[in-house]
C-alpha cells in the first residue's frame, strides 16, 4: 500500500485493513506529517517505522505488534514517536526497539508490555 496526497489533500476517516503474512513492513514518511495508529494488530512480521524528518510525529494507541522476525516494532531514523498501551508479543529478540540518525529523536513508550522474547 503506497498513500502520497497534494498538499491540498486532507483525510477525515481512514480504515485500513491489510494482511503482511511474513514479509517486511516498512512506513517511512519525509514530510511533516502526523501519523497515528490506533487499535491495530501485526501479525508475524518486521514492522519498521523509519520516519527521515523530526517533523514526523508518530503516535501508536492500544496497537498489537506479535511474533516479529526480529523485534516486534522498530523505529529508526529521524522521528518523535509516542507509543501508549501498547504490546509487544513473542520477537525473535526484544518486543521494542528504537534507533536514532538524529539526536533530536524522541521515543516515549507508555504502559507498554513486552513478554515472550
Amino acid at each position: 500500500m503506497y498513500l502520497q496526497l497534494n498538499p491540498s489533500e486532507i483525510i477525515t476517516d481512514v480504515e485500513l485493513i491489510m494482511k503482511v503474512g511474513n514479509r517486511v513492513f516498512d512506513v517511512t514518511s519525509t514530510s511533516n506529517n502526523i501519523l497515528i495508529f490506533d487499535n491495530l494488530h501485526f501479525l508475524n512480521g518486521n514492522y519498521i517505522f523509519s520516519p527521515s524528518t523530526i517533523e514526523t510525529k508518530l503516535y501508536f494507541f492500544n496497537c498489537k505488534f506479535y511474533k516479529g522476525a526480529h523485534e516486534v516494532f522498530v523505529i529508526t531514523g529521524t522521528y518523535i514517536a509516542y507509543l501508549v498501551d501498547c504490546v509487544g508479543a513473542y520477537p525473535n529478540k526484544v518486543a521494542f526497539n528504537s534507533h536514532r540518525t538524529d539526536e533530536s529523536s524522541l521515543a516515549v513508550e507508555i504502559n507498554g508490555r513486552g513478554y515472550g522474547d
